[in-house]
């Protein structure tokens, strides 16, 4: 993986970590950091079919709201 690909990822889950600020590392240590982000930031929550509201309760827009 690229030195831009790293702080791209990184930057996915860790999104105040300034681009700048990551490109003054080499491609081990930013590689070593993303792998250390991945094991402690937990994966996007998948939305399931049955978690969204109702068909009555999706004409409340307070109630879609909730459910993304």
């Amino acid at each position: 993986m690229s030195k831009r690909e790293l702080i791209d990822r990184i930057r996915m889950l860790n999104p105040t970590a300034p681009s700048r600020f990551l490109a003054q590392f080499d491609e081990a240590d930013l590689s070593q950091y993303l792998k250390h982000l991945a094991a402690i930031v937990p994966p996007p929550r998948a939305t399931h079919y049955a978690e969204l509201p109702a068909a009555e309760d999706r004409r409340d827009p307070r109630q879609l709201a909730l459910a993304f």
